[in-house]
């Protein structure tokens, strides 16, 4: 893709994690009509790059799955939209923010079935599900994101006994996609190297594997 999604939206999100306190203490700091408009712009400039953040995650959820860390890039967004409608239809009162941030890190680290770590296994394994019933039109990119789910599913015990759920042609054929391209999908590095270099059809194919299984870890 055109846009470096996976570096898109960490700045976007320093920048409004740096920016936010800055707003919020200027708006009770200055008394000028003026200099609160100006701050007030100066937060509202943030809105269109949230729209940049929804998008750049979209494509990382899209073509690698949910992970925990793309749960709570997730999670930011919410607070990111709950802040400035504070701001914005709450008589500018931002007091209600600490709430929601609470509210939502309840949600993200403990409420079982759609915290980040239960919600994540699950849409994982949906893919390596969609996968063993056969489903037509599979491109590589699929296969690179069914390789990618048993890559994190096996990380912890619960993905394990997921796993197990799983027919043995199912796991045997995640396997031989992987080694196919060249990986070995027990390395936890990702400079690993081919020890059967017939197994991979060109170096190109080879390296755009290494890739994508790296990238979808991030």
């Amino acid at each position: 893709r055109i846009m470096p999604s996976n570096e898109v939206f960490p700045i976007l999100s320093a920048l409004f994690i740096l920016g936010m306190p800055i707003w919020t203490i200027n708006r009770d700091f200055f008394s000028d009509p003026k200099a609160r408009k100006l701050n007030d712009a100066l937060a509202a400039f943030f809105l269109p790059f949230i729209a940049l953040q929804i998008f750049s995650l979209g494509i990382r959820i899209k073509d690698y799955g949910l992970t925990p860390s793309r749960y709570l890039g997730v999670a930011l967004i919410v607070l990111e939209l709950a802040y400035f409608a504070f701001v914005f239809f709450r008589a500018r009162r931002t007091e209600p923010i600490f709430l929601a941030a609470a509210l939502i890190a309840c949600i993200a680290f403990a409420v079982p079935g759609i915290n980040a770590q239960d919600l994540s296994r699950q849409q994982q394994f949906k893919i390596l599900l969609k996968f063993q019933e056969g489903s037509t039109g599979f491109d590589s990119d699929d296969f690179y994101r069914v390789v990618g789910a048993y890559t994190y599913l096996r990380q912890d015990e619960e993905g394990k006994a997921l796993i197990k759920t799983l027919d043995e042609k199912t796991v045997a054929g995640i396997k031989d996609l992987h080694v196919s391209n060249g990986n070995y999908i027990f390395l936890p590095k990702c400079q690993q190297t081919p020890t059967r270099p017939e197994l991979a059809t060109s170096r190109a194919q080879n390296t755009l594997a290494k890739y994508a299984i790296c990238q979808r870890r991030s």
